[in-house]
């Protein structure tokens, strides 16, 4: 890509996401997001009815009586956008700052971004942004998720952080051609097959992907990581905005 579609591409991206942030946040910003969205306040004596999740054991025991830490709404949120972009290695990694700069430029190093190593090491990538994010924040992980071995560093990273699984598909993902002769290969692996879909095979096609979805969102909301899948064929705004605006309301 040349440095002038890099640069239409950048500011259609930058629209884009300003609309996005207009209709996400118009409202109450932790209604969006999960986490408590608290700074803490005072310790004061536990009445019936409080949560005994915040209970402070230590003033508790000094005290001879129950005691709860109290917390109030934060004033400020700090927005700091970050990104990691793996292939079976990190192929770059763009330390999280604020400031609309710092996110054009992080578009612009995302659209430059050659072809890497080949194969798809989710694992690594999850481990690492696990590491990196000493704060809590949102993590969006953006794959295609063809594989199974990243379950125990899902876990750990939406255990600290809020996570957000977008799958993206194709869709020939859902439907193999019916006709003709086909020759497929992975863009990964270098693996290529050619035949003729019949039937059966489009009925164990679609039976495949079905049952590796299953796995997929089972997977996620074990580790209570809640999921989105984009389509080639879909608008990514759109697909954005009608989830967050289904996040508000749960």
């Amino acid at each position: 890509m040349d440095s002038r579609n890099i640069s239409n591409k950048v500011k259609q991206l930058h629209f884009i996401s300003r609309k996005l942030v207009d209709t996400i946040f118009a409202g109450n910003y932790h209604s969006v997001f999960k986490g408590p969205g608290l700074e803490f306040d005072e310790v004061r004596e536990y009445s019936w009815g409080d949560d005994p999740r915040f209970i402070d054991w230590n003033v508790t025991s000094r005290m001879s009586a129950p005691y709860t830490k109290t917390f109030r709404e934060e004033r400020e949120v700090v927005l700091q956008v970050g990104c990691l972009l793996f292939s079976d290695k990190i192929e770059e990694q763009i330390p999280p700052r604020k400031g609309k700069k710092h996110v054009l430029k992080q578009i612009t190093q995302i659209l430059s971004v050659e072809e890497g190593g080949r194969g798809s090491n989710l694992a690594l990538a999850l481990s690492t942004a696990s590491q990196t994010m000493k704060r809590r924040g949102i993590c969006m992980v953006l794959s295609d998720f063809r594989t199974s071995r990243y379950k125990k560093e899902l876990s750990l990273l939406a255990r600290k952080h809020d996570v957000i699984a977008v799958r993206l598909t194709d869709p020939l993902d859902n439907e193999f051609p019916s006709s003709g002769l086909i020759s497929l290969e992975d863009p990964e692996s270098g693996l290529q097959w050619q035949g003729v879909g019949t039937k059966k095979m489009r009925a164990s096609y679609r039976e495949f992907w079905d049952h590796e979805r299953y796995l997929w969102r089972k997977t996620c909301q074990t580790a209570g990581v809640d999921t989105l899948e984009i389509s080639t064929e879909d608008d990514p705004a759109v697909k954005l905005l009608h989830f967050f605006e289904r996040r508000k309301k749960h």
